[in-house]
């Protein structure tokens, strides 16, 4: 049916017929060629989508009529401005649209905000300024078809005083030729246009005023722009036939993944039909097994419609306009039912899509102990990382708008409070606040992240592309409060609203009722911007809050301040606390990179008794290195040796390697210590989180990042021909990819031999045997004057983690960026990789030789000869051995 052919449009006709209506009918006509020329370029954009062309533009008017009933009445100035918003509503789909096209659109924030969320999903990481600049081309696409997808409706409000100008000729043109007409009516079909892609409750507030007919009209002529937003949108929704998606056209894009799924049930649907107030959708041809997702999708988008014929219905009768004859789609709450509207072949639509059925307990056990376990600190650090997320984004967006610096502040404060009702812990930050959107949807969406989603870089545009990196990216650590009490508050004032915005989120059971949300009242009024976090907490969990369990399972008591620091030590945020009615500073912005030694580490190993810490910090490198990559400092750090404990203390009887403890660099994550460590340093690590409790995480730099700093630390300590040789610390020289040419690798019959020595002498030998470097020290010490024979070498053969705590994978994950993977461990990041290297260089063979033949491991613990004592010979397990004639010509 032509557009023209439907009683919806003859209403521009009027009663009479008269000139104003020809005249509106005319300037239509023109607007609409305008509209088809520039609706015909979306697809250079967009070649995966659907059509957006004139045709679809066209549908719109039988669609609406459908859904409105034939009998349905509009003014001919209600039509005509329909009929402006029907052809301006989808055209920012396509750059063309816009002057200048996409290089013109790309000059925005939202441009930068969408390609550093691509970036981010697509590299599992927020990307850095070069990423950012020179972004793989898929990512490009993939973003630029975001944007036009994200701002098309905002763009849709400028379309009709948008002049398209032929610079060759000098002319302009615009889609309302008219000026009169442009300007009386160019605002509000913009406008209309642009509210398809609101939510509906917000047609209420800007439509809600019916518009007085213009001078030059008759006076009925009046436009009800809630009655053509509402029509525009249903019938934009419900537009899902095989006009939008032709098979011969799908054949020539070839759409792929979702965007098939799309093409594939559109064209397989009918033009709906209305029975009695339901919009009725068919299909003549079955979805087989091949396009069971399509048909699924199909469903979800006529769920879609549904939602919007309900809330316009609603919305309509509420405020007394007349209500439109469909109000929902058939057969949609019963997926049995639609399959016989829009049927399958050779499978059956159940409605198997996982659900989760009771919320409250899936938030509570995966928002508490079932994912962070029984630490209290958890909901500590989590609640102070909300915070800091708050400030850093502030003070980027800030930045990014040309505030000075000077004007900018913001800071996190911790306190335990007392008042009439009990114990509340409390974290209070100055950052950006929240508005009422995201207090009542974002901050109770479990398991999604604010920062990324589009509502954010609606809300805060430039955020993203100002450079702020949110520590939150789980959409889950606020539910861990929950772990601490069920009488929680949050209150909140938006950066860029006024002291009487203020709102407070209360729950009063946990999780098990419903919070409110109010306006603050006087006394709860935030005077600057930010948010307070209140949770009361019972005395038993105050006290088991503040409890550390350092070595020998010393119970330590620090107060609120210390506990703070140590658990944050690294905040780029300024970090205080209130404490006896005094508000103390215990962590500065970045000061970890400036404190001196002594209070660095004060402050990280709080939990070493004295007596120990003593004995850990005369077994370390004389001062901690700042360690730098890619000119951002990602370590401040010193080596350190194992400091000898006493057997008496802690094992009773001990074999001759005593145990000894070291210090491990607490890898940090937003500045906040997670349960994993830099082993064989003193210090801090700058890390990333390896799974949502973020108890466990891994360098953001690779380990050739830290290679000079152990090489220097590492010779400055343990070189001399004196000095013991300290296994732990070769191995993780080997690990962080460090030169070791000068290091004792391992012993042989002469004694400690470093690469260069193990190279000249191998050379003469036709094989090689291997022995586990303890189990030569262990029948050393028992006896004394055993003698190791020639071709053995004492390597260390164990695999202790660079990276330890949280996660088993966590050494795997920093070393290689996989799972361990089978010549990894016999590679050049461990000692007996570099052996093998030795050997091979040796005897002039590939390493990949010894590491085959090593790694057939067919005469694993065999017990072979290795050595002399007393004139016998001694027999011993040997872990590795190769012959130079099975490596010479390969396996």
């Amino acid at each position: 049916m032509n557009y023209q052919e439907t009683n919806l449009w003859k209403n521009i006709q009027g009663a009479s017929g008269s000139k104003a209506s020809a005249h509106l009918q005319h300037q239509f006509e023109i607007s609409r060629n305008y509209a088809k020329i520039l609706a015909a370029e979306i697809a250079a954009d967009t070649p995966e989508y659907t059509s957006h062309d004139i045709t679809h533009v066209d549908a719109l008017w039988e669609c609406a009529e459908t859904i409105c009933g034939k009998e349905y009445e509009l003014t001919p100035t209600e039509t005509y401005v329909l009929g402006l918003s029907f052809l301006i509503h989808d055209l920012a789909m396509g750059s063309a649209a816009t002057p200048g096209g996409f290089a013109s659109l790309a000059q925005g924030v939202a441009w930068s905000d969408i390609l550093t969320a691509e970036l981010h999903a697509h590299l599992g990481r927020y990307p850095n300024a070069r990423e950012i600049e020179s972004p793989p081309a898929e990512i490009a696409t993939k973003a630029k078809v975001n944007l036009l997808r994200e701002t098309h409706a905002e763009c849709a409000s400028r379309i009709p005083f948008t002049e398209y100008r032929d610079k060759q000729r000098g002319e302009g043109y615009f889609l309302i030729p008219d000026p009169d007409l442009r300007n009386t009516y160019g605002n509000l079909a913009g406008r209309i246009a642009a509210s398809h892609w609101w939510d509906v409750k917000r047609l209420r507030t800007e439509f809600g005023t019916v518009i007085g007919a213009a001078g030059d009209m008759p006076e009925e002529w009046r436009v009800d722009p809630l009655v053509l937003a509402c029509i525009l949108r249903t019938a934009d929704a419900s537009h899902l036939d095989s006009r939008r998606a032709p098979g011969f056209l799908r054949a020539i894009r070839q759409p792929t993944g979702s965007s098939r799924d799309h093409w594939v049930f559109q064209e397989k649907l009918q033009r709906p039909q209305r029975v009695d107030d339901r919009l009725v959708f068919t299909s003549a041809s079955p979805f087989d097994k091949s396009d069971a997702e399509a048909w699924w999708l199909s469903y979800e988008t006529l769920l879609n419609v549904n939602q919007e014929l309900s809330a316009v219905d609603s919305l309509l009768g509420d405020l007394g306009r007349k209500r439109f004859a469909a109000r929902a789609v058939s057969g949609i709450h019963d997926v049995d039912s639609l399959s016989q509207l829009i049927p399958t072949s050779g499978w059956y639509p159940i409605d198997a899509k996982i659900r989760v059925t009771d919320v409250v307990k899936l938030v509570k056990n995966l928002g508490g102990q079932e994912l962070y376990g029984r630490d209290l600190s958890v909901p500590l650090r989590e609640m102070i990382s909300n915070a800091t997320d708050a400030v850093r984004a502030k003070t980027c967006l800030l930045r990014a708008h040309g505030v000075p610096e000077w004007e900018i502040n913001g800071d996190v404060t911790v306190a335990i409070l007392e008042d009439d009702h009990g114990l509340w812990l409390s974290v209070n930050d100055s950052g950006i606040g929240m508005s009422r959107s995201v207090m009542a949807g974002a901050l109770l969406n479990f398991g999604n992240s604010y920062w990324d989603s589009s509502e954010a870089r609606r809300e805060l545009p430039g955020l993203l592309s100002s450079g702020f990196r949110p520590t939150g990216q789980y959409g889950i650590g606020f539910f861990s409060i929950f772990m601490l009490g069920e009488n929680v508050k949050v209150l909140s004032r938006r950066y860029n609203e006024g002291v009487e915005d203020t709102l407070v989120l209360e729950f009063s059971s946990g999780l098990s009722l419903r919070p409110i949300l109010r306006k603050a009242e006087s006394c709860e009024r935030r005077f600057s911007s930010g948010t307070e976090v209140r949770v009361q907490i019972s005395e038993s969990v105050r006290d088991r809050l503040l409890r550390l369990t350092g070595y020998r399972r010393i119970t330590l008591t620090p107060t609120l301040s210390q506990f703070c620091a140590w658990l944050c030590p690294a905040l780029d945020v300024d970090l205080y606390t209130l404490e006896n009615g005094k508000r103390n500073r215990v962590v500065e912005a970045n000061d970890w990179l400036t404190l001196s030694d002594s209070d660095l580490l004060r402050r990280l190993y709080l939990d070493v008794d004295e007596r120990h810490f003593e004995a850990m910090t005369a077994r370390m490198s004389p001062k901690t290195e700042t360690v730098v990559h890619d000119g951002v400092p990602i370590a401040r750090i010193a080596l350190s040796l194992g400091a000898v404990i006493d057997a008496d203390e802690d094992h009773g009887d001990m074999t001759p390697s005593t145990s000894s403890r070291r210090f491990g660099a607490p890898i940090v994550v937003g500045g906040m210590r997670s349960a994993a460590s830099f082993q064989g340093a003193a210090g801090i690590v700058v890390g990333a989180a390896a799974r949502a409790a973020r108890d466990s995480a891994i360098p953001v730099a690779p380990p050739s990042a830290f290679s000079e700093w152990i090489g220097r630390q590492y010779q400055a300590m343990c070189t001399g021909s004196d000095a013991p040789m300290d296994s732990e610390l070769l191995e993780m020289t080997c690990q962080l990819l460090a030169d070791t040419q000068e290091l004792a690798l391992c012993e042989g019959s002469t004694g400690s031999l470093t690469y260069r020595d193990l190279v000249a002498y191998c050379q003469d030998l036709e094989e090689v045997l291997v022995l586990q470097d303890a189990v030569w020290s262990l029948f050393r010490w028992e006896n004394s004057q055993a003698t190791m024979d020639h071709n053995c070498l004492a390597v260390s053969l164990g695999r202790s983690e660079v990276v330890s705590g949280g996660l088993s994978f966590n050494a795997a994950a920093f070393l290689w960026g996989t799972s361990e993977s089978p010549h990894e461990w016999l590679g050049e990041h461990t000692v007996i990789g570099r052996v093998a290297m030795a050997i091979a260089e040796a005897w002039g063979v590939p390493v990949s030789h010894i590491r085959d033949k090593w790694e057939q491991r067919g005469d694993v613990d065999q017990i072979r000869p290795v050595g002399i004592n007393n004139g016998r010979p001694v027999r011993l397990r040997v872990s590795y051995s190769v012959r130079r004639e099975e490596v010479e010509g390969g396996i």
